[in-house]
């Protein structure tokens, strides 16, 4: 994915720059990626900065790193789909939200979390097995439980 200062379009560069200004310091806004590799294949870690809510996502493609903004707010649905409140807040979130973009990831605590999420709960990737359906890895159920009870 671009850098915000890679973008072509001086539309979007001046968006970007906007919303940067207009969220700067507020870290519910902020998300961490992180790539990793599980039996060769690519996987993503997010995690929200504020809330230190965490998706991780298996076999990543080309394709689902260009619709990852899509992917967050279905996970976010999944993981709270039994609370009616919590959707009401995610629909707010997601209208507050008129434009993604990532930045290089450099807030050290996030760093550190996430680096520690990767060793300690998922085993460096091993936690995939104990989500395994044949070729299938249930990230919807493994993100439950992430986000749940870790």
């Amino acid at each position: 994915m671009p850098l915000p200062d890679q973008i072509v379009s001086p539309l979007l560069r001046l968006t970007i720059a906007n919303t940067k200004q207009k969220e700067a310091g507020d870290r519910l806004f902020e998300w961490g990626a992180k790539v990793f590799y599980f039996e060769g294949s690519r996987c993503l870690q997010l995690c929200n900065f504020a809330s230190k809510f965490t998706i991780v996502m298996a076999l990543v493609t080309d394709d689902m790193i260009k619709r990852l903004p899509e992917y967050i707010f279905e996970y976010l649905y999944d993981v709270y789909a039994g609370d009616p409140q919590m959707k009401k807040l995610i629909d707010r979130y997601l209208a507050d939200n008129t434009i993604m973009f990532f930045d290089k990831l450099a807030d050290r605590v996030t760093i550190s979390s996430m680096n520690h999420f990767q060793v300690y709960f998922m085993d460096d990737g091993d936690r995939f097995y104990d989500f395994a359906e044949g070729n299938l890895i249930r990230t919807r159920a493994l993100n439950k439980k992430v986000n749940c009870d870790y």
